[in-house]
């Protein structure tokens, strides 16, 4: 069985979940995408979900994640954001929850850390290249 997760941890996982927001209940994104995008992503995670023996259930544009049976978040609602998260990036071609800061002199962007294990990229050091 699934566990529950208490709201530090849902917390710190939202962290690392941009666009989604949730309590100890339940876990909610809305997606606004054209309707060739919906319809695909609705066809993607209707395969998924049933591979991954979860659903997401649908409120209009808004997408809900809850584990019925624990009642409440667990970590397959976590598992499964990212997932729609993955989704959405691919089908939308933005980096959702992402966005450039333009300051007058550089364009600055963020991007939070993966939680895929991908190493991360190397840190430029501005001292050195003043030099």
């Amino acid at each position: 069985m699934a566990t529950l997760l208490d709201e530090t941890l849902i917390a710190d996982s939202l962290n690392s979940l941009p666009g989604w927001e949730g309590d100890s209940s339940r876990l909610w994104r809305d997606v606004h995408l054209d309707e060739p995008a919906t319809a695909e992503l609705r066809r993607q995670l209707a395969v998924d979900a049933e591979a991954m023996g979860h659903a997401p259930s649908f409120e209009g544009d808004r997408i809900v994640l809850t584990t019925t049976e624990a009642g409440g978040v667990t970590e397959l609602d976590i598992m499964m954001a990212s997932h729609i998260s993955d989704l959405l990036h691919r089908l939308s071609h933005t980096e959702p929850g992402i966005e450039a800061v333009n300051d007058d002199e550089a364009v600055a962007s963020f991007r939070p850390a993966t939680l895929t294990g991908e190493p991360e990229l190397p840190r430029t050091n501005t001292a050195m290249l003043e030099s």
